[in-house]
């Protein structure tokens, strides 16, 4: 009887023992069991100014750890005519080879982008497309944002996509 108990006690305490091996002390700073990823939003901060009457600057604000891709980024203006054409100046980036897009341009820490309106309006909604990934091995889908851009009066507001937009999109 006392090997029997001897043996289960040394089979738990084994147990036991194997099992804190895989633990981790969270109050030991840096140590964590997995990666806490920032949402898109504070990954990747988007700031849109007005410059003149015909240009506008997008600034991306991204985090440490974070960069965005210069191939993923697209831009579209409308205003109550309908689509107006729209020329870049998109700076150069940083090489890196990616191992889903081969040798690509990525910006760590901010990005500048500036559009140039190919004709005049008053106000008008630009959309602009960026995508990223986290050093840690996270790559987020491409993230869409709308603001509404009134050169008259000089400000530029967030808005929601547009309702086609807003229904093709998943829940």
């Amino acid at each position: 009887m006392r090997a029997v108990l001897a043996s289960l006690l040394l089979l738990i305490s084994g147990a036991c023992l194997a099992q804190s091996f895989g633990a981790v002390d969270r109050s030991l700073p840096g140590a964590t069991a997995t990666q806490d990823f920032l949402p898109v939003e504070q990954a990747y901060k988007l700031d849109v100014e007005i410059l003149d009457e015909r240009s506008v600057r997008l600034h991306w604000q991204i985090a440490p750890n974070y960069y965005l891709y210069q191939h993923r980024f697209a831009f579209e203006m409308q205003d109550d005519k309908g689509s107006i054409d729209l020329e870049h100046d998109i700076p150069a980036g940083l090489s890196r080879n990616d191992e889903y897009f081969g040798e690509v341009e990525v910006y760590y820490h901010s990005a500048d982008i500036t559009l140039t309106l190919q004709r005049n309006t008053q106000r008008a909604t630009v959309s602009a497309t960026s995508q990223g990934c986290a050093e840690a091995g996270l790559c987020y889908p491409p993230n869409k944002q709308y603001y509404e851009v009134d050169f008259t009066a000089g400000t530029v507001v967030q808005v929601k996509p547009p309702e086609t937009e807003a229904a093709s999109q998943p829940p």
